[in-house]
């Protein structure tokens, strides 16, 4: 009985230990709902970094380009820049979210009401594809 015992606790903490074999985890995907008309829009999630990867691009089957942005300040305005590929340390855990870096989706091919989803693929050098859902928000309301 304690042989089964000591087995058992070791599995339990190995299984607590262990990170996703990909070495990478796309979690809490979300995207406030754009007004009518609007050709582009956000999607925020957490990147959550377990073997060191480098992000090399994102796409979405539901806009003709997506790119990670950072949002930055200059001579008093709010702008964004692409930031290309995104070197990712085992450890890290990347917040897209308003304000910072986010992923922008421009080319929508059509509106996206509250309660859709829209499917988004990070595309990693060593993790391979890593795709997440992210649930479309009403405009103010946050991600659940």
């Amino acid at each position: 009985m304690r042989k089964w015992l000591a087995g058992f606790a070791m599995l339990a903490l190995v299984a607590c230990t262990q990170s996703p074999q990909s070495g990478i985890e796309v979690k809490d995907a979300w995207s406030p709902a754009a007004p009518p008309g609007a050709a582009a829009i956000a999607v925020y999630a957490k990147i959550v970094v377990h073997k060191d990867d480098t992000l090399l691009k994102v796409s979405s089957s539901r806009a003709a380009v997506a790119e990670v942005h950072n949002t930055f300040e200059e001579g008093g305005m709010m702008r964004m820049r692409p930031v290309g590929q995104l070197d990712l340390k085992r450890g890290e855990a990347i917040s897209l979210q308003p304000g910072g870096m986010h992923l922008m989706l421009m080319g929508v091919s059509e509106p996206l009401a509250p309660g859709a989803a829209l499917d988004v693929t990070f595309h990693f050098a060593n993790a391979g594809d890593v795709t997440a859902t992210a649930e479309v928000t009403a405009p103010g309301e946050p991600a659940h």
